[in-house]
């Protein structure tokens, strides 16, 4: 996203910013979209434009450049809101799930690294029982994949599933949270804030266990199991990543 709004603000409008100045977050409210920037507003000075007509413009070079947004909103006073589409949400899946370290890139893996292990919080973090219900989230997801694939069923890309075997609700809810994993390591950061990363895992645990109690896989088959199968991996190397930043075990069995 911050790639795509760093061309079009130089190739529309002659204006440069660095990537990692454009503040795109993922709204409180969803009823504000997927993510929101403020770039328009940021911009406006600069261009000698109205806030609100250069969010427009923006909007509408984005729908002309790529084709993943189901909606691009503008409110006032500039705020541009992005809802993605279901395709683009669950490819998402493939994107992080196959290239994680190279979404994040070395050297954030190893400043995130830093500033959480030196960060004042990080003691109480680790001695929270919490922790341990994190890594079990890898030994959970580990040991359900290990199960099917030693029963022939592997996990396949999302382009070869149909969109529609993935449920909305809480499971959509962690595939977003999955997708918005490399902008949380990039914002702890830019921000020098590890509570970015610690609050953000916290949301996935809760989102994980609630989600993984409603799960009967008896019950299931075909493009349904493996849907979800797709959404486990994606946990699985998220949480293995974001335990190896913290220097912790990514235990196989709890």
């Amino acid at each position: 996203m911050r790639t795509l709004m760093v061309k079009i603000l130089w190739e529309h409008f002659k204006y440069e910013v660095a990537e990692e100045s454009i503040e795109v977050y993922k709204p409180k409210k969803e009823t504000n979209g997927d993510y929101s920037t403020n770039m328009a507003l940021k911009a406006a000075k600069a261009l000698e434009m109205d806030a609100m007509e250069l969010a427009k413009k923006i909007g509408s070079s984005l729908e002309e450049e790529v084709n993943f947004f189901s909606n691009i909103e503008v409110v006032k006073p500039g705020f541009i809101n992005f809802y993605l589409s279901d395709r683009k949400i669950y490819l998402g899946l493939d994107n992080t799930t196959y290239n994680v370290c190279q979404l994040i890139g070395e050297s954030y893996n190893t400043k995130a690294s830093e500033l959480i292990k030196t960060h004042r919080d990080l003691k109480d973090f680790l001695s929270h029982d919490g922790i341990q219900s994190i890594q079990y989230i890898h030994s959970r997801t580990f040991s359900i994949i290990n199960y099917f694939e030693n029963e022939g069923i592997s996990i396949p890309s999302v382009e070869g599933l149909y969109i529609g075997a993935f449920e909305g609700g809480l499971e959509k809810q962690i595939v977003k949270l999955i997708a918005t994993y490399p902008s949380i390591i990039k914002d702890t950061v830019h921000n020098n804030e590890p509570e970015v990363f610690f609050n953000y895992l916290w949301e996935l645990k809760d989102c994980f266990y609630r989600y993984h109690e409603g799960l009967f896989f008896r019950n299931l088959d075909g493009e349904r199991l493996l849907a979800i199968l797709k959404v486990l991996g994606g946990l699985r190397v998220l949480i293995n990543h974001a335990l190896s930043i913290l220097d912790l075990d990514a235990p196989e069995k709890m």
